[in-house]
């Protein structure tokens, strides 16, 4: 019987995954302009991370929002705006302009970049 409904479990999820389009549209690193943010989706567990999503300011809002952070400062470079916060529920921070970063978040037309504690390349 305990055999069956570890099957039973196993199928539904696959069959959950083919009607979601699979694993595809998660909003995992590395797929830019693919899926949306949703905190049970990123895995802030070890860094330094970094996840591309679909989304503008008001979707950088709800990240800080969801992960508790408090907005440090912000800056702008070209059409990118970026904002620097802490949150609690991440990990390592690191020292900018001497506040306690650990959450970067680069706005543009392209969506929004974040990583922790920062983004690392291009965004």
């Amino acid at each position: 019987m305990k055999r069956f409904l570890v099957l039973l479990g196993v199928l539904c999820l696959a069959v959950g995954l083919k009607l979601n389009g699979g694993l595809d549209n998660c909003g995992y690193a590395g797929t830019p302009g693919v899926g949306k943010y949703d905190t049970h989706s990123v895995d802030f567990s070890t860094d330094p991370q970094r996840y591309d999503v679909v989304g503008d300011m008001d979707t950088a809002e709800d990240i800080i929002k969801n992960l508790k952070a408090k907005e440090l400062f912000r800056e702008r470079a070209g059409d990118i705006d970026i904002i620097y916060a802490y949150s609690c529920m991440l990990g390592r921070a690191v020292d900018v302009h001497g506040c306690k970063v650990n959450l970067m978040i680069a706005v543009s037309e392209r969506g929004v970049t974040l990583g922790t504690p920062l983004i690392y390349g291009s965004y």
